[in-house]
């Protein structure tokens, strides 16, 4: 076997531990969702309603980053009151690694 084809196979590898990394971490995240959504008052919501609104929350956050930031403190009060009521909050660090939402 050759060399490129050797490094053509390590990069392979490589793709498909990332792609495989990829998958745990979106399943994550979207298990600290749902655990999120299980802590709304609100969750009797129709999801069509849940789903334009965060859309909005997408819209505004990019063309407002005062508004952006006020969210993400109250999305914080919100997570250290659930912390403190219970053992198991919503989530652990949702939100910080994805701080540019």
């Amino acid at each position: 076997m050759n060399t490129l084809q050797r490094k053509i196979e390590k990069l392979q590898e490589q793709q498909n531990k990332i792609s495989e990394e990829m998958r745990v971490l979106l399943k994550k995240r979207n298990e600290e969702l749902s655990n999120v959504l299980n802590h709304l008052p609100s969750t009797h919501l129709d999801p069509l309603v849940l789903v334009g609104g965060l859309l909005y929350v997408i819209e505004e956050a990019a063309k407002n980053p005062l508004k952006k930031e006020q969210w993400h403190q109250a999305g914080g009060k919100f997570q250290r009151r659930c912390a403190v009521s219970k053992s198991h909050p919503p989530f652990s660090n949702f939100g910080t690694e994805n701080a540019n939402l």
